[in-house]
């Protein structure tokens, strides 16, 4: 996934997540794994703030800021959440190069149905306004989408874990595509190679009057 620093204001947040979940949504479980940029507001229950992860590695940790600045505004995370098939906990790994980093794990007693596994898989960006009147914050890089480059927010090779444990790409016809503000733009295609399932997303935010909801039969 790419990582970026967008500029955001007081009261405003914005993400790029992989999230698991499981469960009605009255007593939903879920695990989110990405990056935020908030203006260095308390905006939730992050990182180690959330009781029960138990942290294995002594370098990565939850919270740990990515070193982003006017030379270097954009790095490329490998980021996976999968659930071992003998304990039932759900590991955080990250990759860098070619060696796996296991950054530790959610143990499967804090969970009612993710303990059962994920009957959900999402990958993308939210953003939100702590005020409804308050104007939206940008999206990943704060550009629109484009289909050349990559100064944009991004995933590729999304890829999940079956029921038989094994990991696949994402199947693209079964992949629902979701837009709700005409502020941000999304494109999801199947760059082929070593791409394989690929999204881009991201906009620049704006005011309340501008950043109307879509109707739903536009959203996918």
């Amino acid at each position: 996934m790419g990582v970026f620093n967008p500029a955001v204001e007081p009261m405003r947040s914005s993400k790029a997540n992989i999230w698991v979940q499981n469960g009605p949504a009255s007593d939903i479980n879920s695990i989110e794994v990405g990056w935020a940029a908030d203006n260095f507001q308390t905006t939730g229950c992050y990182n180690v703030l959330c009781p029960g992860f138990v942290q294995i590695d002594s370098y990565l940790f939850l919270g740990q800021a990515y070193p982003l600045d006017l030379y270097h505004s954009m790095r490329i995370e490998q980021i996976a959440i999968f659930q071992d098939n003998v304990t039932g906990n759900w590991w955080l790994i990250t990759a860098i190069e070619s060696l796996i980093m296991p950054v530790g794990y959610w143990p499967k007693e804090i969970f009612t149905y993710l303990a059962l596994g994920a009957d959900v898989v999402k990958y993308g960006a939210t953003t939100s306004t702590y005020i409804q009147q308050l104007d939206s914050p940008p999206m990943g890089s704060g550009k629109y989408p484009e289909d050349l480059g990559w100064g944009y927010g991004f995933f590729l090779r999304i890829r999940y874990v079956n029921e038989s444990y094994n990991l696949i790409h994402a199947e693209h016809s079964k992949m629902i595509k979701v837009l709700n503000s005409i502020c941000y733009g999304l494109m999801y295609y199947n760059g082929g190679g070593t791409m394989q399932e690929t999204m881009k997303f991201g906009g620049p935010g704006g005011t309340a009057d501008k950043c109307k909801q879509l109707p739903p039969q536009q959203r996918n």
